[in-house]
């Protein structure tokens, strides 16, 4: 079957740049590159259920740098490990991987 027509997210929309969305298997939690605050950070949102919209996005603070662009890319199916490009070392983006027990 076809997709249908795009529809914005309005609820996770800042006006700056929100890109490279990552999403949980179970869908209610999404990580995003913004430039809400100035540099690319991640944000994270939640939702209770796949048909209800995301809550207001947080920072993933020890994952975002103060002075470094940041972007998920891949996100394990129990939310522990997180894969993400970042310039943090300065020059080009380089993989990272971030782990939580």
């Amino acid at each position: 079957a076809s997709y249908g027509a795009p529809e914005p997210m309005t609820e996770l929309w800042s006006g700056t740049l929100d890109a490279d969305t990552v999403l949980t298997p179970d869908e209610r939690i999404v990580y995003f590159r913004t430039e809400r605050g100035g540099n690319g950070d991640i944000f994270r949102a939640t939702r209770t259920s796949v048909t209800e919209p995301f809550g207001t996005p947080v920072r993933v603070d020890e994952v975002s740098g103060a002075d470094s662009e940041e972007g998920p890319s891949w996100i394990s199916p129990d939310d522990c490990r997180l894969y993400l490009a970042s310039d943090r070392g300065g020059g080009l983006p380089q993989i990272y991987v971030a782990e939580r027990p």
